[in-house]
């Protein structure tokens, strides 16, 4: 597989599939360890193939919530594989660890960005723009809380911002402080990358830059729903968004199975982006690899 799923109410399972090509029997040990300490079970497993037979695997992996660490360096489930004791084979697969979404915004935040792991900063590394570099939470960190509803997703940033910023519209909003969200399901090709900012006049504005290969932009942005607020005197930038999924290309099954989501915030205090938070990387750099990114299902 390319990830293991963990599923934090359900146990699941995943194959490996061993064959010898050989024109005698081989002995095969199969061991999986996971760095951060997640159990899959058995955790070894040996038997032999036959000659020219392939022997498929399973694997256990129990219910369990997704540990407190950054998204940054996802986990990973170290797999070695012999066969007899000459021939070993190593890989590593990501553990991805899916968040359930109830039907309202919980209480406490789905997703949180205010960590030095999950920040990039574009400023140049010189004395002259130290007062721009990223000085922690009170400069520039979110809450996002997610929840999913009647088919729609809905999205709530509230973002401290000690200054805000958004000179820009549309397609270049990005380069003011605004919200980028990333959305791929498992069966398109290609993912949604949609922004989302209050603008210097007090409006809201919503916009795209990249859609999955037939999917239409403008119909789907049409029915997104957005409001925004700033509070200058709590340095909060809030954002209420929904997303109808069905105008996204997901579907009723693919929403309980789960897609990925990524969120960015930028920051602008001086007329550009010098920096941004993000969950996982890949968004705000152009690798747009969701394989990376968490994944969500609704209830």
């Amino acid at each position: 597989p390319r990830d293991i799923t963990v599923h934090p109410r359900q146990a699941g399972k995943f194959v490996l599939s061993l064959h010898n090509p050989t024109a005698g029997p081989l002995q095969a040990g199969v061991s999986v360890h996971c760095d951060n300490g997640y159990a899959i079970t058995p955790a070894e497993l040996a038997g032999e193939i036959p000659a020219g037979a392939t022997r498929q695997l399973d694997f256990a992996t129990p219910a369990a919530a997704a540990p407190a660490t950054s998204l940054a360096a996802p986990p990973q489930a170290d797999i070695s594989i012999a066969f007899g004791e000459t021939l070993q084979h190593q890989f590593s697969i990501p553990l991805r660890y899916l968040t359930v979404l109830g039907k309202e915004l919980p209480e406490q935040p789905t997703f949180v960005l205010n960590d030095s792991a999950q920040l990039h900063s574009t400023v140049v590394n010189e004395p002259g723009s130290s007062h721009l570099f990223w000085r922690g939470p009170d400069d520039l960190s979110a809450e996002i809380r997610l929840a999913c509803k009647e088919g729609k997703l809905a999205l709530h940033v509230i973002a401290t911002d000690d200054k805000h910023v958004q000179p820009f519209t549309g397609r270049d909003v990005w380069k003011g402080d605004s919200v980028q969200l990333a959305i791929a399901a498992p069966d398109r090709d290609g993912g949604w990358e949609i922004g989302f900012t209050h603008l210097a006049n007090g409006q809201s504005e919503v916009t795209a830059w990249k859609n999955p290969k037939g999917a239409d932009m403008a119909a789907a942005l049409a029915k997104i729903t957005l409001s925004t607020a700033r509070d200058d005197e709590r340095n909060i930038t809030t954002y209420a968004a929904t997303l109808p999924l069905a105008a996204l290309g997901i579907d009723e099954d693919t929403a309980r199975q789960g897609f990925a989501l990524n969120v960015l915030i930028n920051d602008n205090d001086e007329g550009s982006r010098e920096s941004f938070l993000v969950l996982a990387p890949g968004l705000g750099r152009g690798d747009n690899n969701s394989s990376r990114y968490p994944l969500v299902c609704c209830e």
